[in-house]
């Protein structure tokens, strides 16, 4: 019934009895309504998610990321994997896009993590990377090492905090800067 595990309770909201994890009953009233609304089957960290917007305001306590700041910091990762990949890693089309490993709706924290990217042809990345997910995982299994994959995992896995625009801003231009000083050395 719903893939959260743990135990259920029940809640009357509306005129209606809700089965709720118990953790939600826990919760304040306006919380535990508008995640019986937004829907009952939710994952444990939408669940969390829902919590963090309506008691915090916003995603984490902070406001949402402004256009400039996510065009800037897509503007660095661009040119980090151009200087690592150059060209389309499947096909070696020269004219390539980003595309991420783990996805960035589904985990937001990696979206702008340099190691989550790879460049791709907008035909390997569209028609085959997203409609042969399991060749496309035996293809990037040979192609990045273990170590790598299992740090993506790794990370996919675990909290890491509060995103900072400006700490992740220095962080990706000091890895353009190493990329830079290495090229002219």
């Amino acid at each position: 019934m719903l893939a959260l595990g743990g135990k259920i309770g029940r809640e009357r909201i509306g005129g209606l009895f809700l089965l709720l994890p118990i953790r939600l009953l826990s919760l304040p009233p306006v919380v535990r309504r508008a995640s019986a609304i937004n829907g009952v089957r939710r994952s444990r960290a939408s669940e969390v998610s829902v919590t963090a917007r309506l008691t915090l305001g916003g995603r984490d306590g902070r406001k949402k990321m402004t256009k400039h700041e996510k065009k800037t910091l897509n503007g660095l990762l661009h040119e980090i994997v151009g200087f690592r990949d150059k060209r389309c890693l499947r096909c070696g089309n020269p004219k390539w896009q980003l595309s991420h490993i783990y996805p960035k709706g589904r985990y937001r924290r990696m979206e702008f993590e340099p190691e989550n990217v790879k460049a791709l042809c907008y035909a390997c990345h569209l028609n085959w990377w997203h409609k042969n997910p399991i060749e496309a995982h035996e293809w990037l299994r040979l192609i990045y090492s273990k170590e790598k994959l299992d740090r993506l995992k790794l990370m996919s896995n675990t909290d890491q905090g509060r995103f900072d625009y400006k700490i992740h801003k220095l962080f990706l231009e000091n890895i353009i800067s190493k990329h830079a000083s290495a090229k002219y050395a």
